[in-house]
């Protein structure tokens, strides 16, 4: 989210409250575009993953990676108890971040994010158990994965689930750094593009996430060369052996 002071930043971003408080999508918290050229988390995934997305509701589909929106009310839940790697994939924010767990009201960082828009860095491991929740934390204040423990009482990140990329799966969850508040609006900012944010989510023990694999025709060809030439070194030791 960028600071945008002209009055009519403050309309849009004011007509944006206005499509968040409606809160339209079933179980599923609206993103609302931003209004001054920012990335949507549809091109956001694109450029992740280096791919042409289809949209379909609220997922997106390459020929050979899936993101799929969780719901916002289990999000949280369906990655706790794992051990898992987190990185930071992208950051359009003015504002400090930090990502890491929120246990008992308490922030406890993994990392601290560095770097503007893609360019970005940022490395942890966070495990999710026993109440305890997914936060990131900066100079707007700290918010968590669970509505509920926010100062706004609102959803301040939304989560996909990938498929197709490796490691599969992974996880890209995309955070909104503003608590929303009834003078907000007026001071011209976007508080629903939840693209202020983005940390990329996999299973501690199959390392760090990564873009779209190598196209298997290119795996298959390496692992037949290699099954050729441990065949073709057999077939000389017994050559050998046998006085051939």
């Amino acid at each position: 989210m960028k600071r945008v002071n002209s009055g009519l930043g403050a309309a849009l971003a004011a007509s944006a409250f206005v499509a968040l408080s409606s809160n339209a999508v079933g179980s599923l918290t609206p993103v609302v575009t931003n209004q001054f050229g920012q990335p949507t988390p549809h091109q956001i995934v694109e450029h992740i993953y280096n791919d042409t997305f289809d949209v379909t509701g609220e997922n997106f589909a390459s020929p050979t990676v899936s993101a799929t929106r969780l719901n916002d009310t289990s999000d949280s839940s369906a990655l706790s108890g794992q051990e898992l790697a987190a990185k930071a994939v992208a950051r359009f924010s003015d504002f400090s971040q930090s990502y890491g767990v929120v246990d008992n009201g308490t922030f406890k960082p993994a990392f601290t994010v560095t770097g503007d828009d893609y360019n970005v860095a940022g490395t942890g491991t966070v495990n999710v158990s026993n109440g305890e929740s997914f936060g990131r934390n900066g100079n707007t204040g700290t918010q968590s994965s669970k509505s509920g423990l926010n100062a706004d009482g609102r959803d301040h990140a939304v989560t996909y689930e990938v498929h197709g990329a490796n490691p599969d799966p992974q996880w890209l969850q995309f955070w909104e750094d503003w608590n929303s508040t009834p003078t907000l609006t007026k001071e011209g900012h976007t508080v629903a593009d939840y693209n202020d944010l983005v940390v990329q989510l996999s299973q501690a023990e199959t390392g760090g996430g990564n873009a779209v694999p190598l196209p298997a025709s290119v795996f298959t060809g390496g692992a037949m060369a290699a099954m050729l030439m441990l065949a073709h070194t057999m077939r000389a030791r017994r050559l050998r052996q046998f006085g051939h």
